[in-house]
């Protein structure tokens, strides 16, 4: 689910804040925003998540404001995601690693390191690492929002970390830039409103959802379990198609994209105090051991190594 969790039907979300900022806790029902504070020896963080206006829910799935600083770690793991990221930092302090594991891309010229960039959809576990001081806002494109306002083909983005200047305008750039001069995180939010629905409902005008919009969010209420075959008979399309279809409109082909809701609808559960056993057979696993195998796979832990990772009130997961 998403961080508006306003994509149609999706399962709702456990209540504590989830790993990383891929899988924040979204305001309640009837709220736009949500904020929490956190102050500990761990360290100082501020988590604002905001709902987008109604119009834009097709193409931006959440707000997400982050303020922190004197943490006592450096890098976080970010989970897999069908959802692309836009990073607009306040300062440069966020480096994304090359590599999977904390020790790779790790050399001061590793990885990337912008104030605004944006992160495609991601079949695999990324590490991040951020200055002792950082602040500035996610914004979480749907595939078709962010195809929308880039205009490429989403494979072309999938498990990649670009640069905002390779991918924007230079109006945008300095629009997005100006947020951080606003006087807090609602001016921010509704500037944002403001600025992506010029773009977006402009772009999209009279843009119905294809066949493949409407299997992909097929996938995300099912969290994964529907088979893809049922998929492509419901979209017309041959199983090849479907595939080119999904890899151009979503970033991640159809099965894969199973796997990633699948896993996601696990860790959901995996901090509530549900056995592993049941977790497995509800997720659509075959065994405890399989659900294992794919946490490993998607975070580079087991569920309990995993489950201790959490940092409180949406601080993320811990990484070093």
């Amino acid at each position: 689910m998403s961080p508006s969790g306003d994509l149609g039907g999706e399962r709702p979300m456990a209540a504590r804040p989830l790993a990383g900022h891929a899988l924040p806790t979204p305001p309640s029902p009837g709220a736009r925003l949500r904020q929490v504070r956190h102050e500990s020896e761990l360290g100082c963080w501020e988590t604002v998540w905001r709902r987008p206006l109604p119009s834009l829910r097709r193409f931006v799935a959440g707000y997400l404001g982050y303020d922190e600083s004197g943490r006592s770690f450096r890098l976080r793991r970010e989970l897999p995601s069908d959802l692309i990221t836009l990073v607009v930092g306040f300062e440069l302090s966020v480096r994304v690693l090359r590599g999977q594991q904390a020790d790779e891309g790790g050399g001061p010229e590793g990885g990337l390191r912008q104030q605004i960039f944006v992160i495609g959809a991601q079949d695999r576990y990324r590490c991040t690492e951020t200055a002792p001081v950082s602040s500035g806002i996610l914004v979480r494109f749907t595939p078709v929002g962010a195809r929308v306002l880039l205009g490429l083909p989403m494979h072309l983005m999938a498990n990649q970390a670009v640069g905002g200047a390779e991918l924007l305008d230079a109006l945008l750039l300095e629009r997005l830039a100006q947020l951080a001069g606003k006087a807090g995180w609602e001016e921010r939010f509704a500037t944002l409103d403001t600025l992506l629905a010029q773009r977006l409902t402009a772009c999209a005008d009279g843009l119905t959802p294809s066949p493949t919009e409407r299997a992909w969010r097929q996938i995300r209420r099912s969290a994964g379990q529907v088979a893809v075959r049922d998929l492509a008979a419901a979209t017309g399309y041959s199983h090849k198609h479907l595939i080119d279809r999904f890899r151009d409109e979503i970033g991640l082909a159809p099965k894969t994209l199973s796997q990633v809701m699948r896993f996601r609808s696990a860790v959901r559960l995996i901090d509530t105090g549900t056995r592993l056993t049941d977790i497995a057979h509800s997720c659509g696993y075959t065994d405890q051991c399989h659900l294992s195998r794919e946490f490993a796979r998607y975070a580079g832990r087991s569920p309990s190594a995993f489950s201790r990772s959490w940092l409180p009130d949406g601080g993320g997961l811990r990484a070093d």
